[in-house]
């Protein structure tokens, strides 16, 4: 068992978003839920966006390859819609310990808030559904470019977005998960 997994905050944190993540994938068509949403506190510059958030697998290799060969295999946005939706409703979101103390961000390349999250160094971010909530800080980071966490990012995207402008992939490193109140 990893440390991050011997806290019980973070161990529930995990568990509501998969089970979050399951309901949007098998009954939403992918569709991101509220809980899904990152609403950026830090830097002050940044204060109130609200971003999509990406957990990421231990064995992130393995699905990278396969979200690679979902998007390289056809130009049908619907196609690969589908064919992702099928791979992450099926067992992605179903052991939640399989996920690292990470989640990543997709964000336009020029953004400010990438200026200003990578300028800070850390956040924290609050997301809440269904009488949950959490805060999530930690220290922020570029992927880079040849590693799992950007390709991952990259290809989770482009199975439910037709986005082709320039991306940079952050990754926030957990330093303390907290239970909110709702």
């Amino acid at each position: 068992m990893t440390s991050w997994q011997e806290d019980s905050v973070s161990r529930d944190f995990f568990a509501w978003q998969c089970r979050v993540r399951q309901v949007a994938m098998r009954e939403q068509g992918g569709r991101p839920s509220r809980g899904m949403f990152a609403r950026i506190e830090l830097p002050a510059s940044c204060a109130g966006i609200s971003v999509v958030f990406l957990l990421q697998r231990e064995d992130a290799a393995d699905y990278v390859a396969q979200f690679r060969y979902i998007v390289a295999a056809s130009y049908d946005p619907q196609e690969r819609r589908e064919r992702g939706l099928q791979l992450l409703s099926s067992t992605y979101y179903q052991n939640s310990p399989l996920f690292l103390p990470v989640v990543t961000v997709v964000l336009a390349q020029d953004s400010l808030l990438v200026r200003g999250l990578l300028a800070a160094g850390s956040c924290r971010f609050l997301c809440d559904e269904s009488g949950h909530a959490f805060s999530f800080s930690g220290e922020v980071t570029e992927a880079q470019a040849d590693s799992d966490l950007c390709e991952g990012s990259l290809c989770h995207n482009r199975l439910f977005s037709q986005q082709h402008s320039p991306q940079r992939v952050l990754a926030i490193h957990a330093v303390k998960i907290t239970r909110e109140q709702v």
